[in-house]
């Protein structure tokens, strides 16, 4: 039976598998860069105390950021809908969602 599900569906593992590598590297390089960020702008804070300042042009410099974040939470939602739904139809469509026990 495993072999079966892995034949019928190894292409969309194949490509959610490459999607995620390619976002993990992403997410890498994205956190090399903003640790190099914080690390410049918390040099700036010592010699002034001047924390606002600091933090404000952290945040200039990482507008960007924001994008990533929004990915970060849309995926998931994007990958649900598109994905899961179809599977969630198919089962109420089936009807095999009576099995899995007595109603409420």
């Amino acid at each position: 039976m495993i072999w079966l599900a892995w034949r019928q569906f190894r292409t969309q593992a194949l490509v959610v598998a490459g999607l995620l590598a390619v976002f993990a590297v992403a997410l890498g390089i994205d956190g090399i860069h903003l640790v190099h960020l914080y690390g410049h702008h918390r040099g700036l804070v010592r010699p002034r105390n001047d924390c606002d300042s600091a933090r404000a042009a952290f945040q200039a410099q990482t507008k960007w950021h924001n994008a990533l974040d929004l990915l970060v939470l849309a995926v998931p939602a994007l990958l649900g809908a598109f994905w899961g739904a179809p599977l969630v139809a198919r089962e109420l469509e089936t009807r095999t969602s009576h099995l899995a026990g007595p109603r409420a």
